[in-house]
């Protein structure tokens, strides 16, 4: 991978994520919480998100799936995790 950013929008009106990947690496942001991606040697990828007080929401591996192509397979899973997390914390704070 090289340094570039993609962008997610939402199709259910949850903020857009911006993911920035740099070499074998990738950070995204939403809702206080952080998504850090790097790629392990036997080209799947580990996947951390981590809460404002760096509580670990998520600790994954992502497996290389060989319809999808490593940026589509970290956007897929990053995005659902952090959306998911989004609509928590709108639900915990009562508003849409």
């Amino acid at each position: 991978m090289s340094d570039f950013e993609s962008t997610c929008v939402s199709t259910s009106g949850a903020p857009d994520i911006v993911f920035k990947f740099a070499g074998d690496t990738c950070r995204a942001e939403l809702a206080g919480a952080k998504l850090y991606v790097e790629r392990r040697r036997d080209e799947d990828f580990d996947m951390r998100i981590t809460y404002a007080s760096g509580e670990v929401l998520a600790d994954i591996v992502v497996n290389k799936r060989s319809h999808r192509n490593d940026t589509e397979n970290v956007t897929d899973v990053g995005s659902a995790l952090l959306w998911s997390h989004w609509r928590y914390v709108v639900a915990e704070a009562g508003t849409p």
